[in-house]
């Protein structure tokens, strides 16, 4: 006993250093937040150092697949520099799915080839988790497996040698303060609501001990189905404080019937039989099988022209996408889904109810509907499609 009275007198440092498991504040943090099945929600990305205007997106969830849709600016421009030259899909949605199986499904819209990352692929094509973003004071999309696995995401972000110390703060608020070697970064959680953080600063030092930079993310929230989620989220750096990183939510519902229940290749990234994929199968992506969406799956080139010598494929819905790529007046994507004359329709509308999502977006898009207008758009929406998701189950 005497011994180690002594060690702990003699060597507090050394005991100070050991690291920490994240507090269980924090883990409440993470599970409040991704503790849904399915997820629905329309956002909007605004750097305030960028020329350009906000970007949209789409986030999808169900189970352990989740699908981003990148939507472009308010003109749906989703690459400026295709849009002023006038280039083949300078106006088509981006969609990044992340399957359960661990593969990132990349596909641009109404193009005649999409890639694969396969787990193998270590580093994929940066993804935005509109779950996890304020959770950290950084705007952090996943480009790993590991960084889209929620259950492992505290591991991941976290440095290993932090240690950690939980104090009360007026308010009734409760500040984590993690620190390393690098430097510290504090949260202020807000128990009331999930133990969402209200504020998360990361100071970074240098070398000699000087402060060299400082990340703060800054969160509201909104009450959505019982559920406390981020309706804005301004991340700030030091260097340039004026002008912030700004993310707002524009709708959000949640483990709702009328949501897919699984994300598949077919329905969520608008992929038809005939498309080409790559599948890239090392991490230099020089190890890759060239194959083809056959309308459920990839399949190889060989078993591909097997399915299509059998009879047992209908490539119509492709031939006819490359027929609209031929022709000079109507190359996909290659101008804006709608114009600008207030008695233009800003797209068809499909008879199927979750296409109607996208009538809404075009719509708000169309004629920049803002704040309670927004919520009354998507709240009508649900309105009309539970009767018609009701009538065909």
């Amino acid at each position: 006993m005497i011994y180690s009275s002594l060690l702990i007198l003699l060597f507090p440092a050394v005991l100070a250093a050991v690291p920490d498991p994240p507090p269980p504040e924090l883990e409440a943090m993470v599970q409040h937040r991704i503790g849904f099945q399915t997820a629905h929600i329309e956002w909007t990305w605004n750097d305030q150092s960028s020329e350009r205007g906000p970007l949209r997106y789409s986030s999808r969830y169900a189970g352990d697949a989740q699908l981003v849709i990148e939507h472009g600016d308010w003109s749906g421009c989703v690459i400026p520099s295709s849009c002023k030259e006038g280039i083949a899909r300078g106006y088509s949605e981006f969609r990044h799915l992340y399957t359960e199986q661990r593969e990132q499904w990349n596909y641009r819209e109404d193009a005649l080839t999409g890639h694969i990352y396969t787990e193998s692929v270590v580093n994929i094509q940066r993804q935005p988790d509109i779950r996890t973003l304020g959770l950290l004071a950084l705007y952090t999309p996943g480009e790993s497996h590991e960084e889209l696995a929620a259950d492992n995401w505290l591991e991941h972000h976290l440095d290993k040698d932090n240690t950690y110390a939980v104090e009360p703060s007026p308010g009734g608020f409760v500040e984590v303060q993690a620190s390393h070697r690098n430097g510290s970064t504090r949260w202020l959680l807000d128990p009331r609501r999930g133990w969402q953080p209200i504020e998360v600063e990361m100071r970074l030092v240098r070398s000699d001990g000087s402060l060299h930079k400082v990340y703060t993310s800054r969160t509201t929230y909104k009450e959505v189905e019982g559920r406390w989620f981020p309706e804005r989220i301004e991340f700030v750096n030091s260097r340039n404080p004026d002008q912030p990183l700004i993310i707002e939510v524009e709708h959000a519902s949640f483990d709702d019937p009328a949501h897919p229940q699984t994300l598949t290749p077919a329905e969520a990234l608008g992929i038809v039989s005939g498309v080409n994929l790559v599948k890239f199968l090392s991490e230099d992506r020089t190890v890759r099988d060239d194959g083809a969406f056959n309308g459920t799956e990839f399949v190889s080139g060989k078993d591909y022209a097997a399915q299509i010598m059998d009879g047992r494929l209908d490539l119509e819905p492709f031939h006819a996408l490359i027929r609209r790529h031929e022709d000079p007046n109507d190359v996909p994507g290659s101008k804006p889904r709608f114009g600008v004359m207030l008695d233009q329709t800003p797209v068809e509308l499909s008879r199927k109810p979750g296409l109607w999502e996208d009538y809404t977006r075009r719509f708000i898009q169309r004629f920049r509907l803002e704040g309670e207008q927004i919520d009354r758009a998507w709240t009508h929406l649900k309105e009309c499609q539970k009767p018609a998701y009701a009538y065909l189950d």
